[in-house]
């Protein structure tokens, strides 16, 4: 399965050559149908045939989709990922494979590959790990793929130096008032249990950075005081990518804690995507644009750094937002699709599309006829 900078670099290779994109959504419920894809495709193929004219594109588009005739892997229907997509020239056929996410079933035959749909599915690429911790136990598990992997069971280390007992003090010392005999046990007995909380909490912490790696998110749930002491022993820069589960206490079941860590990821997504907007649009200034205008004047000047789009948007306006990803990745820019309240907020407060820059340009100048014309081979300086 492709990573986004390989997708991107993917769009930037075949951004001058015929292609025909095919996207198929693999989820099935019923056995029965379990190839029904097959009729699909063959039928969306012949009307995407029918609809070109020229003779010589018809012969290059039967070349590109002779080679979906036979390809591996197929579509493996209910068992299988949730999306397949192929990429396909009149020469070769460039790419192949399952998607970990949802997508809509599209075939297309245009200049550029169709990556949109990609786009959107790979973002389930990042792993999240789920740590649930008991009193002297911790379980952590693996969630990518749509698949929960268990990885390991760990245990509070033995307790091998006894807590002091404050308050004990020895015949020869003289006869004092201590606290009742229970009472002092329970006292030591929750010093010790707090302090191996805090040992398994650090070692579980330690094994959740190494597992986390550099984008992964990472869901924590159990008893509420241990979820808290694992939390604290993350690093600074990890927590901001934890999410502390409520749903996760008690002994959940295999179906909760994929429940548990598919609503992490979410959560973890939405945040991260609410931050981008606020540190694009409130503190970035002149190094900002919003809007589809002014956007595409930045794309134009070549001054795009980072783009952000809505899921609306390319919902809505399919087109639009495959031509603005090239402009994007052609120049080498990093692309984020938000999700959920982070993509209503950008829709909000810049239509749907925004950017930071890599300098300053007029965003109030109306968008330039240039940018609907063929590429130029050097761009035009910024004013």
């Amino acid at each position: 399965m492709m990573q986004a900078s390989e997708l991107f670099s993917l769009a930037r290779d075949l951004a001058h050559l015929k292609v025909l994109s095919v996207y198929i959504d693999n989820r099935v419920v019923d056995p029965s149908r379990r190839f029904a894809w097959r009729a699909d495709l063959a039928t969306r193929l012949r009307k995407m045939r029918e609809e070109i004219t020229d003779a010589a594109e018809r012969a290059q588009f039967d070349r590109a989709a002779a080679f979906l005739r036979e390809t591996v892997p197929q579509p493996g229907g209910m068992w299988a990922a949730p999306g397949w997509l192929a990429f396909a020239t009149d020469n070769r056929l460039v790419v192949i494979g399952e998607l970990p996410g949802r997508v809509e079933t599209l075939v297309a035959w245009q200049q550029g590959a169709v990556i949109t749909p990609c786009l959107r599915a790979i973002k389930h690429e990042s792993p999240v790990i789920v740590a649930l911790v008991r009193s002297r136990t911790a379980r952590l598990y693996r969630y990518v793929h749509g698949a929960l992997e268990l990885l390991e069971a760990m245990e509070a280390p033995a307790f091998e130096r006894p807590v002091r007992e404050r308050g004990v003090r020895s015949e020869r010392a003289g006869r004092g008032y201590p606290a009742p005999r229970g009472a002092l046990k329970t006292e030591v007995a929750h010093e010790r249990q707090v302090a191996q909380s805090h040992r398994l909490a650090t070692t579980a912490a330690a094994r959740l950075t190494l597992l986390a790696a550099r984008d992964g998110c990472i869901v924590v749930g159990g008893l509420p005081q241990q979820t808290r002491f694992v939390f604290d022993a993350l690093p600074r820069q990890l927590q901001q990518r934890t999410i502390v589960s409520s749903e996760l206490d008690g002994a959940p079941t295999h179906d909760a804690i994929v429940r548990g860590a598919k609503h992490g990821a979410r959560e973890w997504r939405s945040r991260r995507g609410r931050g981008l907007v606020s540190r694009i649009f409130i503190h970035s200034g002149p190094h900002s644009v919003g809007g589809l205008a002014a956007l595409e004047r930045a794309l134009y000047l070549k001054a795009v750094d980072l783009l952000l789009i809505s899921p609306r948007f390319l919902h809505l306006e399919r087109a639009r937002a495959e031509r603005l990803l090239l402009a994007a990745v052609q120049q080498g820019a990093q692309v984020e699709v938000l999700s959920g309240d982070a993509g209503t907020l950008l829709d909000s407060v810049a239509d749907g599309v925004g950017a930071r820059l890599r300098f300053s340009v007029d965003a109030r100048a109306s968008r330039s006829a240039a940018f609907n014309r063929p590429a130029m081979t050097t761009a035009p300086r910024a004013s």
